[in-house]
């Protein structure tokens, strides 16, 4: 799947995707999980696009523990997962996308801590509050 998602060449510092944009979608803030073992993407994120970023939700196909993975990654790599009580609900739409030609989904994302108080830097990113919305941007 990495090599589907990283253009010839390229490092895993440079990402390179063709999502659909559906960050002018309404919608709500939603948990990323295992940013703890992608802090060096997540501050290099921080570095180049501070804490507001464009994340890219792909399903991750043949996930041994969740046939339903959602990775959240930004240009800078890949920086966690949704929880995996949400990602059956997206793995399914992100499938259709994939089948349209899309690369997965742009939201926005938004990183949190690198404090004195909370040193460790984890995120958070928008999802759309109804899907259909994201089934009509597919038809526009």
């Amino acid at each position: 799947m990495l090599g589907k998602l990283f253009g010839r060449g390229a490092t895993k510092r440079s990402v390179t995707l063709s999502p659909l944009d559906a960050r002018e979608i309404d919608g709500s803030f939603n948990a990323v999980v295992g940013e703890s073992y992608h802090q060096d993407n997540l501050k290099a994120t921080l570095a180049s696009e501070g804490r507001e970023f464009l994340a890219i939700l792909v399903h991750e196909l043949g996930n041994k523990h969740d046939p339903n993975a959602v990775m959240v990654y930004s240009a800078q790599g890949q920086l966690g997962y949704l929880p995996r009580e949400d990602a059956p609900d997206w793995a399914p739409l992100l499938d259709r996308l994939t089948a349209e030609g899309c690369q997965g989904m742009a939201v926005d994302g938004k990183i949190h801590g690198g404090t004195n108080d909370k040193p460790s830097l984890g995120c958070v990113v928008t999802l759309p509050r109804d899907q259909s919305d994201v089934i009509d941007a597919l038809n526009d």
